[in-house]
């Protein structure tokens, strides 16, 4: 988490090397050729389809940078930050992490537009791999956009709830 925040302080641009750095430092304590580094062995995951093989997985981040530094800057930046996160775990980059990755990556977005940090996963797992298995169906990203848009709203709600207290407390 701080290094998201330093790199939200620092205004640096998302790329490869700040996600393989962040799938690092998630895993300080595993050997150097296992953290920062993309897959070498084919995996399988439930709830995900077509993940690239190993030998196309930097193929597929490039390609995934372009759209993002390209056609997604078209968009809302909500959408941009689920499209991306929807892509992004399809490509399953690392051996393991890669939601952990994937949601801090989320969050360094998030802060980066001004947003809080949320939390995805744990409250709403189901509606979580529902998201994905719509882009699946249908390529939308709605159901993600929706999750983040409430996960941002559910923070904020919290964040007012404490002030209030503290302004009572006063």
């Amino acid at each position: 988490m701080r290094y998201v925040q330093k790199l939200v302080d620092n205004n640096v641009e998302l790329t490869e090397d700040i996600i393989k750095e962040l799938h690092s430092l998630l895993y300080v304590g595993a050997s150097e050729d296992f953290r920062g580094q993309y897959r070498t062995d084919y995996i399988t995951i439930p709830h995900a389809r077509n993940l690239p093989p190993v030998r196309h997985i930097s193929y597929y981040m490039n390609k995934l940078f372009e759209e993002y530094n390209n056609e997604m800057n078209k968009m809302d930046i909500i959408e941009k930050i689920s499209l991306f996160h929807i892509k992004f775990e399809n490509i399953h980059p690392f051996q393991d992490g890669n939601g952990q990755v994937g949601r801090l990556i989320i969050n360094y977005q998030l802060m980066r537009a001004g947003y809080p940090f949320i939390s995805l996963k744990n409250k709403n797992k189901k509606e979580y791999i529902k998201a994905f298995e719509s882009y699946h169906m249908d390529l939308d990203d709605h159901e993600m956009y929706q999750l983040i848009v409430n996960a941002i709203a559910e923070e904020l709600e919290a964040r007012i709830e404490i002030l209030s207290r503290e302004e009572k407390e006063k």
